[in-house]
């Protein structure tokens, strides 16, 4: 009992660096950039034929609806009997 060794354990802990919430931000950005950039694209997909072939004949439609024509004159030709 003379020859009693005593071991103390050592445990090393590696901390996690602290991020800052721009930071996890930026990290956040850097790996899903791609799935933002899809979804940019999809939108502008969607929305640009939207405006195009709905905002735009809806708005021209308006106008010509409002629109106050003033007929001078009528001239008839090549009548048919």
């Amino acid at each position: 009992m003379g020859n009693k060794v005593e071991f103390d354990q050592i445990e090393r802990v590696s901390t996690q660096p602290v991020f800052t919430k721009r930071e996890r931000v930026l990290i956040h950005l850097k790996k899903f950039w791609w799935m933002y950039l899809l979804g940019l694209v999809c939108i502008i997909v969607l929305v640009v034929p939207l405006i195009i072939f709905v905002g735009l004949p809806n708005i021209a439609q308006s106008k010509l609806n409002s629109a106050k024509f003033g007929i001078d004159s009528i001239t008839l030709s090549n009548m048919r009997e």
